[in-house]
């Protein structure tokens, strides 16, 4: 009777290992819902610093390209200033010495800035990051009018 004891003893003690068993494997299988939630919230953390930096390097080409608008608008009116007899251009800015090669003649955008004359005013501007002149990206030098 010994002998039956001990053998359904060891029948149940082997049933709960086999149990135990397959319940750790199925849970070392999946991932929990924590688990995932945890990854998801660091891909949107991570998704969220790489806007935040492309905003920020858009905001800084922008300025950068209105400082070297303002730096060749001012260039560009001391040579107007002194040949009214037309509207000055880079190139002809370059063969005058007002500026020599090493100063910036595009945007940041590698598009070359844009000389209009208007009147006694002058202006430079950019076409901005899509490219295109006349659209809302553009960077201007011109004097914006004063709200009423």
């Amino acid at each position: 009777m010994n002998t039956a004891k001990s053998t359904a003893r060891e029948r149940a003690r082997k049933g709960a290992r086999r149990i135990r068993k397959l319940l750790l494997s199925k849970a070392r299988a999946g991932l929990t819902l924590i688990e995932i939630m945890i990854v998801i919230a660091i891909i949107a953390m991570i998704g969220g610093g790489v806007t935040f930096a492309f905003q920020q390097q858009r905001r800084a080409q922008a300025k950068t390209t209105k400082t070297n608008a303002m730096q060749l608008r001012s260039l560009a009116q001391q040579y107007y200033t002194e040949h009214r007899d037309s509207c000055p251009t880079v190139q002809a800015l370059i063969s005058a010495g007002e500026m020599d090669t090493r100063s910036k003649t595009t945007d940041e955008w590698g598009k070359p800035f844009v000389i209009v004359c208007n009147g006694e005013d002058l202006d430079v501007t950019s076409s901005g990051p899509d490219g295109q002149q006349g659209t809302g990206d553009d960077i201007t030098t011109a004097a914006r009018p004063a709200a009423n």
